[in-house]
């Protein structure tokens, strides 16, 4: 009776040595780092236009860690239901010439099946990069403002005040008319021009504005 009371006390001693399974961990690739644009808190970005109009804007928040963990509610259990972890950066800036002028980054890796990865968090399966930008002038519809960045889409070069952008996608709404709403600005920004590596480097609108970061 001893020896089995022994064996018994043993065998939980272990189970409890072992480590525990933890929850996959969807974390950035090195080739994801050159994607996530190199912005400083409190850095500032201006773009000029042909007639010598200037937006400043100013990054007021960036994402410093970068580990979250999915988690939903459940009207059937109290609380939220925690699942993978995942990498997520966001950058914010906003104007200090305009009200609303915000622009908004938001760069994740995610698994490709969420629907599988949640229901078995401990397994690492296939994963994506993925990026989208929030324009609040951005003149797209249905998208309320954010455009989805596909990395694997046509680039071009834009040579701008002397700098040459090698990779850049351009985004048209394909919208000929502002969207406009009675207390904000109106929405007329048709076309932006994204670099891979530099995010937006310029975009015009419907006013025949042509805007470029300036460097």
């Amino acid at each position: 009776m001893k020896k089995i009371l022994f064996f018994i006390i043993t065998l939980l001693i272990i189970s409890c040595d072992r480590d525990e399974p933890t929850e996959a961990y969807y974390n950035f690739r090195d080739n994801d780092f050159e994607k996530l644009l190199n912005i400083e808190l409190n850095s500032t970005i201006k773009y000029k236009n042909q007639f010598g109009d200037v937006i400043t804007y100013t990054a007021n928040e960036v994402t410093e860690q970068y580990e979250n963990q999915l988690s939903q509610g459940s009207w059937v259990i109290p609380g939220s239901i925690k699942y993978f972890y995942y990498d997520r950066k966001v950058i914010e800036l906003n104007s200090s010439d305009f009200n609303n002028y915000k622009i908004k980054y938001k760069f994740n890796r995610f698994p490709i099946d969420v629907e599988q990865a949640k229901e078995n968090d401990f397994t690492e399966y296939p994963s994506k990069f993925n990026g989208s930008v929030y324009v609040y002038l951005w003149n797209g519809i249905g998208d309320n403002g954010t455009i989805n960045i596909n990395f694997d889409n046509q680039t071009m070069e834009m040579l701008i005040n002397g700098t040459n952008y090698q990779n850049v996608i351009t985004f048209q709404s394909d919208n000929p008319n502002p969207i406009i709403y009675t207390s904000s600005p109106e929405r007329n920004v048709n076309v932006v021009y994204y670099d891979i590596i530099d995010g937006i480097v310029g975009f015009d609108d419907l006013n025949d504005n042509q805007w470029r970061i300036m460097n």
